[in-house]
């Protein structure tokens, strides 16, 4: 069952003249960050100051659930009480205190009645380490840049024991190394169990920190299937006439996984090892179908392996087998390339020899869980390498030696997975390709990867 911590239900909210929000449900699950998107003008901080009491129960319509008890806030006081902080796009500081003061405001450290500096300053120099800014507590917040004065806020949510922060715009006015911070700083916080929503219009961003989406449009759900089912023919084209890309360039991880048909480790007259044999590439290595496959100069012998990928679709840490695919957010053809002779050469040349510009291709779609013939379990997907036309090996998911749900639960023990890492499951077999071959990947019910095959 999702555990959700926020539950909001039909909220409409209107100004003189125009309806800001109607009927809108947004819902939030514990320890995950969540992104909010949509045009200007489509509610977005609308919806958060009604989350956080800036708009007060009874200025809107609808209801408010927060870890199961219904909500009727008054004020932000209200709601901070309840461990909900919301940090504007235009940062709440005072510009003539320090970082200590700031951080307390409201909320002073005192005793009988006046304010004890050295309690204040410690516990603020303890929470600016929480977010990593190595600054003097009494240093005014006048010498800081925006991104420390972000860190000021950030800091000063903490010291109300947040449960739930939440973020509009934060990266807007900050340059990128302020950026990539703030954002590993997220992470560290859900790592926390702080819950974290996000409202940006950085597509990059949201696809590196977020663990689910919400768009809003004209301050409404977006009902994307029904919105398709009811379109005209007329504002759809065939499929044949379009023309596919990767789903996208740029992967935060990819895992590949050697050795994992029991068949084709007989081939190579290798043992399945007794642990994944697990690798990385680069994103620098990603095309997408159609687009050509360069057999790098340094190599005489090059393969391409038809593989299973996995899209990891939400936050994904030390999770169990039985869970793990509830975090896949769907499967994708994969084309995974080798210089197989340099991989020979010595084992430890394994990083080499996977990561040459064009040794990863994927798409032309992501497929979910449910969508599968085969089943969710995926035991009964069949994977074919194939070149040139013809189908060179073939093999089934149930035949693997670790299954896609062990996969995702080992790695997770690993490391963090994130939404739109990719792990790819291994090969039913290689084939060698040279220019002018084409190679292709086919696995029924998720689609048809083709690649022509040219000289580096």
């Amino acid at each position: 069952m999702v555990d959700e911590i926020l539950q909001m239900r039909g909220i409409t909210k209107s100004f003189p003249g125009v309806k800001a929000l109607e009927d809108v449900n947004l819902s939030v699950r514990r320890g995950e960050i969540h992104a909010i998107c949509g045009e200007n003008g489509a509610g977005k901080s609308t919806l958060m100051k009604v989350l956080s009491g800036v708009y007060p129960h009874g200025s809107y319509e609808g209801e408010i659930r927060f870890d199961g008890g219904l909500c009727t806030f008054s004020n932000i006081r209200d709601s901070e009480q309840r461990g909900i902080v919301i940090i504007h796009q235009e940062l709440a500081l005072c510009p003539q205190l320090s970082i200590a003061e700031n951080v307390f405001l409201g909320n002073e450290r005192a005793t009988r009645g006046l304010i004890d500096w050295n309690r204040t300053n410690h516990e603020a120099a303890t929470l600016l380490s929480r977010v990593g800014l190595a600054e003097n507590p009494v240093t005014p917040v006048l010498d800081l840049g925006v991104g420390k004065q972000q860190l000021v806020e950030i800091a000063k949510a903490l010291s109300k024991e947040v449960r739930l922060l939440i973020l509009d715009e934060p990266t807007a006015a900050l340059n990128d190394d302020d950026s990539a911070h703030l954002l590993d700083l997220l992470r560290g916080l859900r790592d926390e169990g702080i819950t974290s929503v996000i409202i940006s219009h950085k597509l990059n961003e949201i696809a590196a920190i977020a663990d689910s989406i919400t768009i809003l449009r004209d301050g409404r759900w977006p009902e994307l299937a029904k919105l398709a089912e009811d379109a005209p023919d007329a504002a759809f084209v065939d499929r044949s006439a379009v023309r596919f890309g990767p789903p996208y360039r740029h992967p935060r991880l990819i895992w590949g996984i050697g050795l994992n048909y029991v068949d084709h480790a007989a081939d190579l007259s290798e043992q399945v090892p007794e642990e994944p044999a697990s690798f990385m590439k680069g994103d620098h290595t990603v095309i997408g179908p159609g687009e050509e496959i360069p057999v790098p100069k340094q190599s005489s012998r090059t393969t391409a392996e038809a593989e299973l990928g996995l899209v990891i679709g939400r936050y994904c840490r030390n999770v169990s087998e039985a869970d793990a695919l509830d975090y896949v957010a769907g499967v994708v053809a994969v084309l995974d390339q080798t210089a197989e002779d340099i991989l020979e050469r010595n084992p430890r040349f394994l990083t080499r020899s996977k990561n040459f510009p064009g040794f990863f291709s994927f798409g032309p779609e992501i497929v979910p869980l449910d969508e599968l013939p085969a089943g969710s379990d995926l035991s009964g997907v069949e994977v074919s390498t194939v070149r040139n036309g013809n189908v060179e090996r073939t093999n089934t998911v149930a035949l693997m030696r670790y299954s896609p749900a062990f996969l995702v639960s080992f790695h997770s023990a690993v490391m963090p997975l994130q939404p739109g890492d990719i792990l790819a499951t291994g090969t039913p077999g290689a084939v060698h390709i040279r220019p002018g071959d084409t190679a292709e990947c086919r696995i029924p019910g998720v689609g048809v990867l083709t690649n022509p095959v040219v000289q580096g």
